[in-house]
């Protein structure tokens, strides 16, 4: 069983899968003509849900001149924990909330807890076989809606709904959800992150034009990718300068933290006075720390 608690100085989950890998055979990535990087996560990881502006902004920088791709770990095929290290997790993903100041609740770890994380990582991928750009906004929805608004998402009405959010087929969705063939790609996942020897989430392999390969764990800032990008020549896109009126576009809450960084400011009344009493927008406080999103009716088109 894997340990759901996680190192709030490095920003990492570690992790030890019992998973039987013997009916899996290792199969190398192959790097065609531009560089390759593996995700390795997990939805319930909570050091995750603060890799996630990095995530954001490695795809916004250099989406069009690399490979990505994301490896589901399995952190918790099921909840055997006992109600003391339910209450370890808990107080381990609001304090890593607090470290990297974006607030995260451990509510869905102690009232009728999530029961595994299989569920949701199946419906990642049944979102993916629809639309890979709308599976990674549904990774990041799952984590919101289990560490923002304490739902458990290892129920299916849960994971339907968030599925709708998006405008998919959800007939195709369910029909994907429950296929063998959606949880044989799991289980290749898992078994491909443990013959990695992958020890956390998160944790990013780069692989350049050669095959070489450079491994990178926890949270960090962007600039270590960057650095270790521009090593195999790879080089960031300009980017358009962020905005109230443009920084929240898509489906998922940002953060107050985001949101200054991205609009480089440092002073918060800022965001508070653009966001704070818009009716276009709402607010979600969650362990003292702000998150807003736009309202359905507002959101641009995915």
């Amino acid at each position: 069983m894997a340990n759901m608690t996680c190192n709030i100085d490095t920003g990492v989950c570690e992790v030890n899968l019992d998973f039987d890998i013997s009916n899996h055979t290792y199969v190398a990535p192959v790097v065609k003509d531009r560089v390759l990087i593996e995700y390795f996560t997990d939805p319930l990881c909570s050091a995750c849900f603060i890799f996630e502006p990095v995530v954001e902004e490695l795809l916004e920088l250099y989406g069009s001149k690399i490979d990505f791709r994301v490896v589901m770990g399995g952190l918790m095929p099921s909840n055997d924990f006992s109600e003391e290290e339910r209450k370890a997790m808990a107080k381990s993903i609001v304090a890593t909330g607090e470290r990297f100041n974006m607030g995260m609740s451990g509510k869905a770890m102690l009232e009728d807890p999530v029961s595994s994380s299989y569920p949701a990582s199946l419906a990642y991928f049944a979102v993916k076989m629809q639309d890979e750009a709308k599976a990674l906004i549904y990774l990041r929805r799952l984590r919101e809606a289990i560490y923002l608004e304490e739902l458990d998402i290892s129920k299916e009405a849960v994971l339907k709904d968030l599925a709708l959010e998006l405008d998919l087929d959800i007939d195709r969705f369910m029909l994907d959800f429950y296929a063998p063939e959606t949880l044989a790609l799991l289980e290749a996942d898992i078994a491909y992150t443990i013959m990695n020897g992958v020890a956390g989430f998160p944790s990013i392999v780069i692989y350049d034009l050669n095959g070489k390969s450079v491994i990178v764990r926890s949270y960090n800032d962007i600039k270590i990718y960057m650095d270790a990008l521009a090593k195999s020549l790879v080089y960031p896109d300009e980017k358009a300068p962020y905005t109230s009126d443009n920084v929240l576009v898509s489906t998922n809450y940002q953060s107050e933290r985001e949101i200054m960084e991205k609009m480089n400011i440092y002073d918060s009344k800022i965001v508070h006075n653009a966001f704070d009493n818009n009716d276009k927008i709402m607010k979600l406080v969650v362990s003292d720390k702000n998150y807003y999103r736009l309202k359905a009716g507002e959101r641009n088109e995915i």
